[in-house]
């Protein structure tokens, strides 16, 4: 039973749904994506040279994303 003004330190993490989906999808996601796309058209121009470390690259995996958890870049 929850009391007033104590919280529960050892209780189970609750999942995490970074943008959601449904009637909960996350209003901003579009503008993150929207942003991230600018940043990225922006500075890659600006370094010619780079690759994707594709043997240490690794997706997510969560049914709410779709993506990276992790994409190391070489820059010479």
């Amino acid at each position: 039973m929850r009391q007033e003004g104590h919280r529960r330190i050892h209780r189970e993490p609750a999942q995490i749904f970074t943008f959601s989906f449904g009637p909960h999808f996350c209003l901003g996601a579009n503008l993150a994506r929207l942003e991230a796309r600018i940043a990225l058209e922006t500075i890659l121009p600006r370094i010619p040279e780079w690759s994707v470390d594709e043997e240490q690259s690794e997706l997510t995996g969560g049914i709410d994303t779709r993506g990276w958890a992790r994409l190391p870049v070489d820059i010479p």
